[in-house]
């Protein structure tokens, strides 16, 4: 991620000193926790008109509802996921950007997804792949946000993902196979 004209919002300090230790040049955001006030959002919105804003939150449950919360406020807004396995802390008990490896933070933010405007598939599609609707839909879905490296969700937010992002299709049903095929009557 050596991008000029690109802000990273995270959500603390300690997210915010480990990317600084990664990439000492990048324009960096904190959020301050859950509790988005109305400058930050201004702020941000600012910058949007000049850079490319990423958000870059901890996987967590804090760190889904202020993605969610900037995502409906911001214009436009990229998203970068780390999964909550890569950002475990050693003693096992929090979770968070600051606790990742490098590499992991480094592809997290290499593969980013820039939000289009596409509607390439619908509920159905998620039904008739055994994403949603069955007992095994989440382990479906995990298994996939994870190949996809689109942070894991339930179906709404996952298909709202999937056609956020413009996922391919072909690759969908590559992960979707492979789910199918490790364990058939999980479907």
């Amino acid at each position: 991620m050596n991008k000029e004209n690109v802000v990273v919002v995270v959500e603390g300090k300690n997210d915010y000193s480990r990317l600084k230790a990664i990439y000492p040049l990048m324009q960096i955001i904190t959020t301050g926790g859950s509790a988005i006030n109305e400058e930050l959002i201004k702020n941000l919105n600012e910058l949007s008109i000049t850079n490319e804003i990423i958000l870059f939150l901890d996987p967590d449950g804090p760190g889904r509802i202020i993605r969610k919360n900037l995502e409906r406020e911001l214009s436009k807004v990229s998203h970068a996921f780390l999964d909550i396995n890569k950002a475990i802390s050693k003693n096992k008990r929090k979770v968070g950007i600051e606790h990742a490896k490098e590499e992991d933070i480094r592809f997290a933010l290499d593969n980013y997804y820039k939000p289009k405007k596409s509607f390439l598939y619908s509920f159905q599609d998620l039904y008739n792949w055994g994403l949603v609707g069955s007992k095994y839909s989440s382990y479906k879905r995990k298994f996939i946000c994870q190949k996809l490296n689109i942070g894991y969700n339930n179906g709404k937010t996952f298909l709202s993902r999937l056609n956020m992002f413009s996922i391919d299709r072909k690759l969908l049903e590559k992960y979707i196979k492979e789910y199918d095929n490790d364990d058939p009557k999980k479907n």
